[in-house]
Parts: C-alpha cells; sequence; structure tokens
C-alpha cells in the first residue's frame, strides 16, 4: 500500500524548500529526458532551474549550440572528460 501523498509529496516539498533545482539530462536526448511536470512544479514555486545537460562529449558541437540557443539555463558537461563543472559552479 502506497503512503499517502507518495514521492510527488516529497519532491514537491524539496522543491518549496530549496533555493535552486538541478535537472540532469543526456545530451542525446534531452527533450526525452526532461521532466517536464517537474520543471512545471519549479516554475509554479518560483525556484530557479538549471538545467544540466551531461554527456556533452557525445554530440556535435553545433547541436549543443543549436540547445543553448533554446535553453538559455542550460549547461554541458562531460562527467567522462571533466568539462563544464566551473561553468556550473558559476551559475
Amino acid at each position: 500500500m502506497a503512503k499517502k501523498g507518495g514521492f510527488g509529496s516529497i519532491v514537491r516539498r524539496v522543491i518549496y524548500e530549496c533555493d535552486i533545482v538541478i535537472e540532469v539530462v543526456d545530451a542525446r536526448l534531452i527533450d526525452l529526458t526532461r521532466h517536464h511536470e517537474l520543471e512545471r512544479t519549479v516554475e509554479r514555486a518560483e525556484k530557479r532551474l538549471i538545467l544540466v545537460i551531461n554527456k556533452a562529449d557525445l554530440v556535435p558541437k553545433a547541436f549543443l549550440d543549436s540547445q543553448k540557443k533554446l535553453h538559455d539555463n542550460c549547461v554541458f558537461v562531460s562527467c567522462r572528460e571533466r568539462h563544464g563543472f566551473s561553468k556550473l559552479r558559476e551559475m
């Protein structure tokens, strides 16, 4: 039997208690790995959302440039190549 409120209520509570929400998505499948309901909840809570696009080393630079124009709140990182973390800390 599920607990009253469940996981969704915990996520909403955490969003309302924090200052910044970091959503990590896969550079190869950005739209498929985004959590749009989470993003709407963050927006309703008037919190800052940073979209961290991981595995940036696996897609062409031209693709990353096009995505940067679509998502002004994003940072590209590569855990394998260890790129992008300074930029993330600056945000």
